[in-house]
């Protein structure tokens, strides 16, 4: 591109020093401004690949559609990076790109990482970077949590790249009544947004909602602040996502309880519009995960047919059941106490010793 002509069209950067820096939107981004026409693009990848590495990507691409022009990568926050592009010598932008990702370790290692882009400048350099960054990286995709917390500034959140989880067998969820991927699958396909996946502690619930959003290569939003839950923020958010966006809410038994209960009415309306109302996407997922075993305390709108997809009921093992999981594991078998065997208990067997028995129960 011509970078004579698009020097006539700079970008001032304007830095405002009202915006705080942990807010969802990048404070650099929040304070800049254009004095010309420009476009503003976000973008999102999940890599294994270093940091710099990415950043480097993306200068390259920079700098192939701008030849005239001088690229700068600066690391502006531990955690962000921004790649600008400036016309020859001078101080002002044609373009400008800021660069997130979820770890502020060294920037220079390999790992699994969730980088969050946001390009600002001229429609038509924008369109190009961003087209040939998605040729690029568009096609890769890792498994991530966005994770949403309270700050003293409001809300924010923290993307965070899932590792890869211990392989799980179909012989661990013999209850499911068919094998976990096709479950699954059948779940992504169906129009209803809504599973919950109930049963006591220990049945393998974490470990089976861990495996369907890794294999799928899906964005997990949650969050442990209920705060968060009775505002819109992280809604909205989640309405906008693409369609890998699932929902979690884990130990939901206190937030799905019918409306005549009382106190959960305008939460559970939220759920009810995100899941099936008016406000409904195709193709969001939201998952209930609760230690209870019945349905006697949701609420029955929520349970409708076309909105829940269904309740997966974990359940131990019977000692048979156990003994197909632990060969498939590679484990030894369990021992036989005629009781039902938890998941947990078979890949961590209750240890000999009681807390009390080491020493750090009360009065010691």
């Amino acid at each position: 591109m011509d970078c004579g002509r698009l020097a006539m069209n700079k970008i001032q950067f304007l830095l405002n020093g009202n915006v705080h820096p942990s807010s969802v939107m990048p404070a650099i981004a929040a304070a800049l401004s254009a004095q010309s026409d420009s476009t503003a693009v976000r973008a999102d990848y999940s890599l294994l690949i270093s940091a710099f590495d990415f950043v480097c990507a993306l200068r390259d691409i920079a700098r192939a559609n701008f030849p005239q022009c001088r690229c700068q990568v600066r690391s502006v926050a531990a955690g962000g990076y921004d790649v600008i592009v400036h016309p020859g010598s001078e101080d002002g932008a044609i373009f400008y790109a800021y660069v997130r990702f979820d770890e502020d370790k060294d920037v220079f290692v390999p790992r699994r990482l969730h980088f969050s882009v946001q390009y600002w400048g001229e429609h038509e350099m924008v369109a190009t970077v961003a087209r040939e960054m998605g040729e690029k990286f568009g096609h890769s995709r890792l498994a991530a949590v966005e994770w949403w917390y309270e700050t003293k500034d409001g809300a924010d959140y923290r993307n965070i790249t899932m590792q890869p989880p211990a392989p799980v067998h179909d012989s661990y969820y013999p209850w499911l009544g068919e094998p976990v991927a096709s479950y699954f699958a059948r779940y992504l396909k169906d129009g209803a947004s809504v599973l919950f996946i109930m049963g006591e502690p220990g049945t393998g619930k974490t470990s089976l909602l861990r495996h369907f959003i890794y294999q799928n290569q899906l964005k997990a939003v949650i969050t442990y602040e209920e705060k968060l839950l009775n505002t819109d923020e992280m809604f909205v958010n989640f309405l906008s996502m693409g369609d890998d966006a699932v929902m979690v809410i884990e130990d939901a038994e206190s937030l799905v309880n019918a409306r005549e209960v009382g106190g959960g009415t305008t939460l559970m309306t939220r759920f009810l519009n995100v899941s099936d109302g008016l406000v409904h996407l195709a193709n969001r997922k939201i998952i209930f995960t609760t230690n209870q075993n019945d349905f006697r305390g949701v609420d029955p709108a929520l349970i409708r047919p076309g909105r829940c997809f269904g309740a997966i009921k974990a359940r131990a093992l019977t000692y048979e059941e156990a003994c197909i999981a632990a060969r498939d594991a590679g484990l030894p078998k369990p021992q036989e106490t005629g009781r039902p065997v938890v998941l947990a208990d078979l890949f961590n067997p209750p240890q000999s010793q009681s807390v009390e028995r080491i020493g750090i129960g009360v009065g010691r």
